[in-house]
Formats: C-alpha cells, structure tokens, sequence
C-alpha cells in the first residue's frame, strides 16, 4: 500500500463523513435553542351586547380575524321533539 492510496482512503472517509457532522451539529444547535413558549390571550366568559360606536368616515379594518365554525359529520338517529314544540 503506497502513501497516494492511503491519502486517497483518507479523504473519501472525511467526505463521507462530513454531512454526517454537519447534521448532527445542525440538530444540536436546532435543540438547544429550545421551544418558543407560546402565549394566548384569554379572558373570562361573560353574557352581554356588544356594543361599539364609531362616528368617522373611512374604512373599518379589525386588528385580527378569526374564522369560527365548527368541524362535525354524522348521522342524526333520532329527534326528541315533535311538529310544533317549542
């Protein structure tokens, strides 16, 4: 075995190894930072009107939307009222 050859072995090793190093540094360094705390507005539940008066001329853009709705399927067995209950 000559030096060329073992020179050659060696190189092929560092770039076989090298992605390997990489993505182990990559997900240390992406495990360390930790996960971001997530923070949610909240507030008690209370029954009331909304009512909000503007007296401006212009367009009314809201701070954030929000879709609200309800994701359900089934089928309806059976219906406990009759025609005309109230």
């Amino acid at each position: 075995m000559n030096s060329q050859s073992l020179l050659y072995r060696s190189g092929l090793w560092l770039i076989a190894a090298l992605p390997e190093v990489a993505g182990a540094g990559i997900f240390w360094f992406l495990s360390a930072r930790g996960k971001a705390q997530v923070h949610y507005a909240t507030t008690a539940v209370k029954r009331g009107d909304v009512e909000n008066t503007v007296v401006a001329a212009g367009i009314l853009q809201p701070f954030r939307y929000v879709d609200v709705g309800a994701q359900t399927s089934g089928q309806l067995k059976s219906l406990k009222v009759k025609r005309g209950d109230q």
